[in-house]
């Protein structure tokens, strides 16, 4: 999103401006694109920090054993399709910053 001028335009203009009526509200970044956004808007000082939560990947109906296993309440692999190692770190993060 911060790549592609239309989209990052949107993201500062409007998501945030957004961030600072939403003075309580806590940014849970699913994924590594929305990860990239959330973190180049704490760079600016759009959002504080401590309001981000990053580390957790997007969870569809199809990929519940993404929280299973960022949870750590998976006993089985990853499915064999799946390259470990984004959910490796999202897992890191989150535990690490977050329980």
């Amino acid at each position: 999103m911060m790549n592609h001028r239309l989209l990052r335009q949107y993201v500062l203009d409007y998501f945030a401006e957004e961030t600072l009526i939403l003075k309580n509200a806590t940014f849970i970044g699913l994924g590594p694109k929305v990860w990239q956004v959330l973190g180049q808007l704490t760079k600016e000082g759009a959002i504080d920090p401590a309001r981000v939560m990053n580390g957790v990947l997007h969870a569809s109906p199809e990929n519940t054993y993404r929280i299973d296993y960022l949870t750590g309440d998976r006993n089985q692999p990853l499915p064999w399709r799946i390259n470990p190692v984004a959910y490796d770190h999202g897992r890191r993060t989150f535990r690490q910053s977050h329980l």
